[in-house]
């Protein structure tokens, strides 16, 4: 079952968020000389990672950033300077305040005109760094849009469909399209283009922290947590193949209809 973590707002979260990132990566650390954390866009985590840069914070020293690769679960095909870029967020809060060296920065490349290249070439980042016998990323830090969405994965993606690719453990026979850790989408209802870790990607962690604030996501996470499954409309819930590997944090007003 999910561990669920309320705050009073979302000042409180992102302290508590960025305490509890800088404890999994200090034990990664130790437990394998490196860590591994994959970063997500969105107001909430900004402000988290805000915490974890800023010189003042109690969570600016403990990190050695050094040892720290960063990845993405998603990104918009955009420069990676662009405003809606979720490297560009990431590269202003946390990247540039906190020094971290760009050998340990693995982005996504939105810019690039092929997309589906964009989507092969990550793929073929993340296969360099498989562990076998242990998940590929020590964090997994994830958003929750208002209609269940998860990374770039948005109601109706035809990936939700296929059950086999969900858990990295499963061990029903694979198709090749079972074992893609990434995708090139079209979202419709943007009429965009996104670059989108699987579902099989996703679940590939030690630990999942979904951060999610305000009222206006509530009721997905509502559907999360305590609706029947119907993964297809909420893609959040494919979440519950993690288990106890999933913690939620939210504050009060995210938390309202549980």
């Amino acid at each position: 079952m999910a561990i669920i973590n309320v705050q009073a707002d979302p000042g409180e979260l992102a302290a508590a968020t960025a305490e509890r990132i800088a404890s999994l990566l200090r034990g990664a650390c130790q437990r394998h000389g490196t860590a591994r954390i994959c970063l997500t866009g969105g107001q909430t985590p900004r402000d988290t990672y805000d915490r974890l840069a800023h010189p003042s914070s109690d969570q600016a020293g403990a990190i050695d950033w050094n040892r720290v690769h960063l990845f993405w679960g998603d990104e918009r095909v955009v420069p990676p300077d662009h405003e809606e870029s979720n490297f560009a967020m990431a590269d202003r809060a946390l990247i540039l305040p906190a020094a971290i060296p760009s050998r340990n920065i693995h982005r996504m490349r939105g810019e690039l005109p092929d997309v589906e290249q964009a989507a092969r070439d990550y793929e073929r980042v993340l296969r360099r760094f498989e562990r076998p016998g242990v998940p590929r990323f020590d964090v997994m830090l994830l958003g929750l849009g208002s209609d269940g969405h998860v990374a770039s994965l948005f109601p109706g993606d035809p990936q939700l469909a296929s059950q086999n690719a969900l858990d990295p453990r499963d061990s029903r026979p694979e198709s090749d399209e079972s074992t893609r850790l990434t995708a090139a989408i079209r979202v419709p209802s943007l009429q965009a283009w996104r670059i989108t870790l699987t579902p099989r990607a996703l679940l590939d962690a030690s630990v999942i922290l979904v951060l999610t604030a305000g009222a206006s996501k509530a009721s997905a996470v509502h559907a999360a947590l305590r609706l029947p499954e119907d993964v297809a409309r909420w893609p959040v819930q494919l979440l519950r193949r993690a288990d106890d590997r999933v913690e939620w944090w939210m504050d009060r007003a995210a938390a309202a209809a549980l």
